[in-house]
């Protein structure tokens, strides 16, 4: 189980949904400039989501439920383990099924005070793509602090080998 390289987005604006949009305009009436063209050509603008978020999002998933299954937990997700590529187009039963997979990382926890709310209306926009993102880096830290508590209590004491239990 790798952590994956790509940081996970969670500051998206409407500033950069805007700068998608003009540059766009500019890329269809052949107005872009040359840094302009290499910035669309990137495919990372924050105002846009493309591959790369998508196999952002996938790869931190497949992450996080190796992680709490390492811990013990079994999250019920649905993995899509083939990265996704500039042909293919998510469907709305695809963003569901990231929705849901993100949603079913969470009910590993009784409930994570910084979790955002995950909407299920049929729609992506960046504020609910920033909601994707935030919770699961939040549930990285909590299963960070969890695996940190486990640790101390973990005394290599003849009580704890014997599986008592370490009140602190």
């Amino acid at each position: 189980m790798q952590k994956p390289f790509d940081n996970l987005i969670y500051d998206r604006t409407a500033a950069d949904v805007s700068r998608v949009t003009d540059l766009t305009r500019k890329m269809r009436s052949g107005t872009a400039s040359d840094a302009e063209r290499t910035e669309w050509l990137e495919g990372r603008m924050k105002g846009a989501w493309n591959v790369s978020d998508l196999n952002r999002i996938e790869n931190w998933t497949i992450y996080l439920t190796d992680f709490l299954a390492q811990q013990g937990y079994t999250a019920n997700t649905f993995l899509r383990r083939t990265a996704w590529t500039k042909a293919d187009f998510p469907t709305r039963s695809d963003i569901g099924r990231i929705r849901r997979n993100v949603e079913a990382l969470q009910n590993c926890f009784f409930a994570l005070p910084d979790w955002c709310e995950i909407v299920y209306n049929g729609t992506m926009n960046f504020d609910q793509a920033n909601v994707l993102e935030w919770d699961l880096g939040r549930i990285e830290i909590w299963l960070q602090e969890l695996v940190k508590a486990a640790n101390i209590r973990q005394a290599n004491t003849l009580f704890m080998q014997a599986g008592g239990v370490f009140n602190a």
